[in-house]
């Protein structure tokens, strides 16, 4: 039997597939012919494609049967023969190994043709459907995988049709709103949000219809079956047909009850807290002026009884006395200080220019630097700016200067730099001394506490530190320090930008 080539007419090729559905698209197809009264098959050219021969190859029926093995050799066998014995078309999808050694999956279609009740021929197509059926096992798969993904997840997941009626729900939301599957198969997400809630996402849903939103999220509350109310983020979007219609909902719920309630707790702490810093401060306050005009009463009654009676003055112990009256003023004034610290307002705040201000600082200290000999290095160009109280900037200046003379060693000429760098939303201002250091092993978590001095030196009051901190941390700014005995200390103010 011999393979001949033959061209087919578009009008035999329309009877060929007449009454057969063939989707052509993207898939290569060829045509095939068998003469069982010349014992002759016939291959087109694009049916050689599909087997990967040359064009002048030829085979017999028998020959061309070889190209399937085992399980899709007999199903071909059997259709054939059944085709040429009851004049049954046959439509399969058989899997073909090339000669090359490929397999590919092919779609066959067998007509035979019966003369005087004989059958005399059967023609057909071929067509490589590989790529068709990679999507299909692919298709199946993602759908085994959303099978599978969808009951077992953590989330809550719910698939529902346009009405927002329940279609398909997992375990986890099962477990979560308490119901069973067919309880809320009946219900709609109406039937299970809390009431304050039910018009939250109503135009987010029809801006998923009309095609505006792809998907959306939304805090929502959920009451379960035993009237609990249940805290959740909503993420919903749409599934739609072949053509962009929508066609159901996908929901996933996650549960954030336990956010919610520590959030609420912790909002609930920190007004108990603000409260009572509002009563402290209003305490602070009227302590601070009540003893204020007590100590001031007392330092006239010192001056009254100094001129009046000299002789009860002349007393040692008086000198103690005023001493005491003396330390209970400046106690005074420093705990006014810091309460000023908490209630001076936002209108205050300037746009300062650093370099101004140190050069200001600079000139006060003026004379204690001459006398130390100290030499004050300032690094800072002229246009950094920084938004901040004008007193607090003086005076955090002032004290970290002042300290850096007060605290120099002995062992060296005193030397202060004073220069700023950027870091994330900082401008960081550094003040760099060579004096006596610090160990911050020993004292670093008390070295901006209030009255807590760590050098013998009878001008420390453990104030300046202690200002200094609550000033910068007013104006969300930080300060560190870094140190070592005798290395000298470098203070950094970071200004918020």
């Amino acid at each position: 039997m011999e393979n001949e080539e033959k061209t087919y007419s578009s009008l035999d090729f329309s009877r060929l597939i007449d009454g057969i559905s063939i989707d052509a698209t993207g898939s290569l197809m060829g045509s095939w012919d068998v003469d069982l009264v010349e014992r002759k098959l016939l291959w087109s050219k694009e049916t050689r494609e599909i087997h990967e021969v040359s064009e002048s190859f030829k085979c017999t029926i028998e020959e061309a049967f070889q190209f399937y093995k085992d399980d899709q050799l007999a199903l071909l066998r059997e259709k054939f023969h059944t085709a040429i014995s009851n004049n049954d078309r046959y439509d399969v999808r058989v899997v073909l190994t090339t000669q090359s050694g490929k397999q590919k999956w092919v779609r066959t279609v067998g007509i035979p043709v019966f003369e005087n009740g004989i059958c005399v021929r059967v023609y057909g197509l071929i067509q490589d459907i590989s790529q068709e059926v990679i999507l299909e096992n692919i298709d199946r798969k993602q759908k085994e995988f959303f099978k599978k993904t969808f009951y077992e997840a953590s989330t809550c997941m719910a698939i529902s049709n346009l009405q927002a009626q329940f279609v398909l729900v997992n375990n986890s939301m099962i477990n979560l709103l308490g119901y069973t599957a067919n309880e809320l198969l009946k219900f709609t997400f109406r039937d299970i949000t809390h009431p304050d809630d039910l018009e939250t996402s109503n135009s987010s849903f029809k801006d998923l219809l009309s095609g505006e939103l792809k998907h959306y999220n939304v805090e929502k509350r959920y009451v379960d079956k035993a009237g609990t109310t249940i805290y959740a983020m909503l993420s919903v979007s749409v599934i739609k047909d072949e053509v962009g219609e929508p066609l159901y909902f996908l929901v996933q719920i996650t549960n954030i009850s336990k956010r919610i309630e520590a959030t609420q707790k912790l909002q609930s702490l920190l007004n108990v807290t603000a409260d009572q810093n509002k009563r402290l401060l209003n305490f602070a306050h009227i302590v601070s002026h009540n003893l204020r005009s007590h100590s001031g009463n007392l330092s006239m009654l010192m001056d009254l009884i100094q001129q009046q009676y000299p002789e009860i003055y002349s007393n040692e112990m008086m000198p103690y006395l005023g001493k005491a009256i003396g330390e209970l003023s400046e106690t005074i004034a420093h705990l006014q200080e810091v309460v000023s610290v908490h209630t001076s307002s936002a209108d205050n705040i300037e746009s300062l220019n650093l370099r101004f201000y140190i050069d200001k600082t600079v000139n006060v200290l003026t004379a204690s630097i001459l006398e130390t000999k100290c030499n004050v290095e300032v690094v800072v160009s002229g246009n950094e700016y920084v938004n901040f109280i004008p007193a607090y900037l003086d005076s955090i200046l002032l004290n970290l200067l002042s300290n850096a003379i007060k605290y120099r060693s002995d062992k060296r000429p005193p030397e202060i730099k004073i220069y700023t760098e950027k870091e994330d939303e900082y401008l960081v201002l550094a003040v760099a001394d060579n004096g006596l250091g610090l160990d911050l092993e020993m004292h670093g978590k008390q070295l901006f506490g209030m009255y807590k001095t760590f050098h013998r030196n009878k001008n420390s009051r453990g104030v300046g530190l202690f200002l200094t901190k609550n000033q910068v941390e007013a104006m969300q700014g930080k300060i560190t320090v870094e140190s070592k005995p005798d290395s000298g200390a470098t203070f950094k103010v970071y200004f918020k930008i």
